[in-house]
């Protein structure tokens, strides 16, 4: 699956969001479902470390559920300057986020796809 199939997986199922873990454990389900290979809590290095890994296609996921948006970017930031990285997809259900990312086409020229899930 490519990044753009990916991206409209998470669009067209309703990931819940009370905790982290939840979002995570939806999200896992999805991936499964969907028969997609992944890695959870992958390092890519020790300060590094996305939590799901698509190592078929080079896709970062990550998840949150809190945070500052430059944390947030910093981090996503951080994980497109990784070689195996091909793009990077957040899922989030903060309102801040999505109004600080969501028309950022790319990260490090890789692209990158904000999934916000709180209007569904």
């Amino acid at each position: 699956m490519t990044h753009s199939d990916i991206v409209a997986l998470l669009l067209i199922h309703r990931i819940h969001y009370s905790t982290e873990s939840v979002m995570h454990s939806d999200v896992t389900d999805l991936l499964v479902t969907a028969g997609i290979e992944f890695i959870a809590e992958h390092r890519f290095s020790a300060r590094d470390r996305v939590d799901f890994w698509i190592p078929s296609e080079g896709i970062a996921i990550e998840c949150k559920i809190d945070g500052s948006a430059s944390a947030v970017l910093s981090q996503c930031l951080r994980y497109a300057e990784h070689d195996v990285v091909r793009s990077v997809i957040l899922v989030t259900c903060r309102a801040r986020h999505k109004a600080e990312m969501a028309d950022l086409p790319t990260l490090n020229d890789k692209p990158f796809s904000l999934v916000w899930v709180a209007s569904l």
